[in-house]
């Protein structure tokens, strides 16, 4: 089913948790490519960001901001570690999920490592 018409959960109050709950999604899911939410109910980085946030692949107004703290985390992380500089258009860390080559464990793995670099931040 792809849109989830039951009662969000509780939002999660710090990026760590935003992350790590996208990733569970992801991981239970499923990942998409060049849309946030597909039939199947898989969903892709930012899909599953706004899932974890309001319970909606497109967030609170069908419109999750591109630029949402946990989203610009790991686009920070995927250019310092992954190398990847610029990304066209307005797409932010999609276009690095849409790659072809991109799997579901990859992205796994970065929301897991943005959240662990966080949560370290956060208790400095």
């Amino acid at each position: 089913m792809p849109f989830d018409l039951s009662p969000p959960e509780p939002t999660p109050r710090t990026i760590s948790t935003v992350l790590l709950k996208a990733a569970e999604l992801i991981r239970t899911h499923g990942l998409a490519k060049f849309l946030r939410q597909d039939d199947a109910g898989q969903l892709c980085i930012h899909g599953a960001i706004c899932m974890a946030l309001y319970n909606n692949p497109y967030g609170a107004n069908r419109d999750c901001d591109m630029y949402d703290p946990a989203q610009h985390k790991i686009g920070q992380l995927i250019r310092r570690e992954l190398g990847h500089v610029s990304w066209p258009g307005d797409w932010g860390c999609a276009y690095w999920n849409n790659a072809p080559e991109r799997t579901a464990e990859e992205v796994i793995a970065v929301l897991i490592k943005t959240a662990a670099a966080e949560h370290a931040a956060a208790a400095l």
